[in-house]
């Protein structure tokens, strides 16, 4: 049998899977070795546990081939080689070992798919299920021989070897030990292979990796190849936590003893920053407070000029970062003093003096220009997201952090590939702002207050892509502040309606309208505010956004983006009363810019908040039927209205002045749903008399008939026995023809419903309509019985009375 040499580790071929942590070191000596002769023994002690003898397994009876039990005859071949060689009696030599060691771990890499399904029990768990104790013993004792000193007599039997022998005698135990380190390798990186061993078992084989890794001298040609393939099966383990939990502070040293100095590349500091990576991810929390021995340490290799050491980096803070938002009360100083290490880290290499040395400064590493030129694009947003998450309330209150988060995010904007991802990214800007605002509790001062207004204009930097909602849920959501989070929430939502950005106004528009959505309903508005850290969507700490690719990363931010939550706001009837002025503010702008940029479901939910802002001012008159208001408000719905019919002036395109029209007549259908008739005739007569100004030319017949139907239905709100000749019936017989006759048409009507209409009032009506446009049987109908009634109310003759309206200056 050949000896394997130092080249059978070969790592190319080990599995990279994901990891755990560690355990003490064992001072246990190694089991006895019943000493190697050249000749392999096929037959087997039985073991202890178990009735079955490995070397007693029946072969088949049938000439067919059967794979799986062809299989099992390989394992335990192999296993029995390793069990025998437990033995007092000789009879495995040193060959047979690194043999049985490479052909069990060939087999089982070989099979790796069918072991890992989760589907089947593999015939390899069967075996080593029972063979576990033999086999932990075996690899144990071949895993500590390299640490033990023998003269070369002993390792070759010669009292004077040749170098020759010497040397082949050495790289055998080397290779006793690589090989059975290469199975280990397998064993803890495979889960229903850890899960055939027990506890117990797990803990011995990790102390005696750590005892051998941690030695200040491994007699072996290659004791630096050694600890490297250590450190690999760490970084790639993944033992039950219950193995590695004692292990965390022990994993730290191993690690800080690994970074070392500089960020150049290595074998070691790669497998060390994977342990890392391990123990963050399945050890989180707990292990949180051994990652501050080195944290220090670790962090400049994010702005590392290899960018696998800021992948991995990336990876292990935004697990850190995840595991903060989940529960940071595990680990509350832990998380403290992360925070400030990233500060004085952020602030190191933000200086001057940084840019020029041989790290480079931090924020042309984290460019994200520099960054989609990667095979990651994503990556330097994820290293932003998890250094804001992990700063808290230091990422608005420290300015190398501000600085550095904001022109980072800036640039990002910028970046075709990364625009949909920037949004995403600035609301762990609002969720450290929700972090400020918790100040307000613990330190009420000026200063803190200070410090809340200042966050406060960073965040609203950017309000798009759902931003603004996010910041509103955390101001109102603030303790102690419901005042301050109302008027705040409002000063957010008055950047949004007035927002550059169509989708972010939109936005603004539909929760202006969700937050007086309560008034006029029976329900009471919800109190409870979702927290901030439910708008940052677990994918922007995962590796869903690190393994994306410049392909795929516009997929995986879309899928991430359909996900985002929406905020559920609904003021207080009382806090919408108290912030009136402000609320119709927001809703003018709101409504302004999308009369200039129309959207027909906007327009409906401004129609709707109208509606909302008008039913706050009002109370049920005596009898409870009809709805009325202090009379000095109507003319705050004047101006609000005639606001609008500014716009309507045509300049140009008609088109715009026509929606303000129509816009207006909405309004007005809105204000006498609401109000009283008796309440809106004065408002009525005062909009009127405005719209009669406005020039509407019968050849823009859309804009004209916009302008005549919203006359019209001002009209029909008039007080009839009030209207004269000098005064608003003045105005409507100087208007456009068709105009006057449309509006007469409805105050006739209507006068009909009015017993007590003066004569003047009367005798105008019928000096109005005489001789003016072709009468058709309906208005004529009408004006005879106006003329009745006018005779009958006349203090002059008949003739007389229509003498005087056939001789009007108004007639023909």
């Amino acid at each position: 049998m050949r000896i394997a040499s130092t080249k059978s580790l070969d790592k190319e071929n080990i599995p990279i899977n994901n990891l755990p942590p560690l355990l003490k070191q064992s001072h246990e000596q190694p089991p006895a070795l019943g000493l190697f002769n050249s000749t392999a023994q096929s037959m087997i002690v039985e073991q202890d546990q178990d009735d079955i003898s490995w070397a007693t397994i029946p072969m088949p009876s049938s000439p067919l081939f059967n794979p799986r039990l062809s299989d099992k005859k390989s394992y335990n071949s192999s296993i029995s080689t390793l069990a025998n060689s437990l033995s007092a009696q000789p009879g495995v030599s040193l060959a047979d070992l690194n043999e049985a060691y490479t052909e069990l771990a060939n087999r089982i890499r070989t099979d790796a798919d069918a072991i890992n399904d989760e589907n089947q029990d593999h015939v390899s768990l069967v075996i080593l299920r029972k063979a576990s104790a033999s086999l932990s013993k075996a690899i144990r004792r071949d895993i500590k021989l390299i640490m033990i000193e023998a003269s070369l007599e002993d390792l070759t039997g010669s009292k004077t070897p040749t170098n020759e022998q010497a040397l082949t005698a050495l790289e055998a135990r080397y290779s006793l030990t690589n090989n059975a380190l290469r199975l280990l390798s397998d064993i803890v990186s495979m889960k229903p292979l850890c899960k055939q061993f027990t506890d117990k078992e797990l803990r011995s084989f990790l102390g005696d990796i750590v005892a051998v890794l941690m030695a200040p001298n491994i007699p072996s040609p290659d004791p630096q190849r050694i600890r490297n393939f250590i450190l690999w099966i760490l970084g790639n383990q993944c033992l039950p936590t219950d193995v590695l939990s004692a292990y965390s502070h022990t994993m730290a040293i191993i690690v800080m003893q690994g970074l070392g100095s500089g960020l150049g590349k290595s074998e070691y500091r790669t497998n060390s920053l994977k342990i890392v990576l391990k123990l963050v991810t399945d050890q989180r929390a707990e292990f949180v407070p051994s990652l501050l021995q080195f944290f220090s340490d670790l962090l400049p290799f994010l702005i590392s000029p290899t960018l696998e050491y800021r992948l991995l980096v990336t990876r292990i803070i935004s697990r850190l970062a995840a595991t903060k938002l989940e529960d940071s009360s595990t680990a509350m100083d832990a998380f403290q003093s992360v925070a400030a290490k990233i500060r004085d880290f952020i602030a190191e290499f933000s200086s001057r003096s940084a840019r020029h040395s041989e790290f480079g400064g931090i924020r042309e590493a984290l460019s994200p220009e520099r960054a989609v030129e990667t095979q990651s694009p994503g990556w330097s947003l994820v290293a932003v997201s998890s250094l804001i998450v992990l700063s808290d309330y230091g990422a608005l209150t420290h300015r190398p952090s501000i600085f550095l988060f904001v022109k980072t995010l800036s640039e990002a904007a910028s970046q075709q590939q990364l625009k949909r991802l920037q949004p995403i990214v600035w609301k762990c800007l609002v969720w450290a702002f929700s972090s400020v605002l918790e100040m307000r509790t613990k330190s009420n001062t000026t200063r803190a207050e200070e410090t809340i207004e200042s966050a406060f204009l960073v965040v609203q930097e950017e309000l798009k892509g759902h931003i603004g909602e996010v910041i509103i849920a955390a101001v109102l959501s603030a303790e102690d502040g419901s005042a301050e989070g109302v008027s705040r929430a409002l000063s957010v939502l008055g950047k949004m309606v007035s927002s550059d950005h169509v989708s972010t106004r939109a936005d603004g528009i539909l929760l202006l309208s969700q937050a007086l959505g309560s008034i006029g309903t029976p329900s009471s508005p919800g109190k409870d505010t979702p927290a901030v850290k439910s708008y940052l969507p677990l994918e922007l700490l995962d590796d869903t956004l690190l393994n994306a690719t410049s392909r795929t990363i516009s997929s995986a931010v879309e899928a991430i983006n359909k996900k985002s939550p929406h905020l559920l706001w609904q003021l207080s009837e009382e806090d919408i009363i108290r912030k009136w002025d402000a609320l119709i503010d927001i809703w003018i702008t709101a409504s302004t810019a999308v009369l200039r940029d129309p959207d027909s479901v906007l327009l409906k939910n401004l129609i709707g908040a109208w509606q909302s802002l008008l039913l706050v001012q009002t109370q049920l008159t005596q009898g409870g039927v009809h709805l009325t208001t202090s009379s000095g408000f109507a003319g705050r719905v004047f101006s609000i209205m005639t606001g609008f019919l500014s716009m309507s002036e045509p300049n140009g395109s008609v088109e715009a002045p026509t929606r303000s029209l129509r816009f207006v007549s909405q309004l007005w259908s809105v204000a006498k749903n609401v109000f009283a008739d008796r309440w809106l005739h004065g408002l009525a007569e005062d909009l009127l008399k405005t719209t009669l100004t406005i020039q509407c030319p019968v050849e823009t017949p859309d804009l004209h008939s916009a302008w005549s139907s919203l006359c019209e239905g001002l009209a029909a709100s008039l007080d009839v026995s009030h209207c004269n000749e000098f005064g608003i019936l003045g105005d409507i017989m100087s208007s456009e023809p068709d105009v006057t006759m449309r509006l007469w048409r409805v105050l006739a009507r209507k006068s009909r419903d009015v017993d007590l209409l003066s004569e003047q009032v009367l005798v105008t009506l019928l000096k109005m309509s005489f001789g003016k446009w072709p009468t058709t049987n309906n208005d004529l109908e009408i004006w005879r019985e106006l003329l009745s009634r006018a005779i009958s109310k006349a203090t002059v003759s008949s003739s007389k009375l229509v003498s005087d309206i056939l001789e009007d200056k108004h007639s023909k």
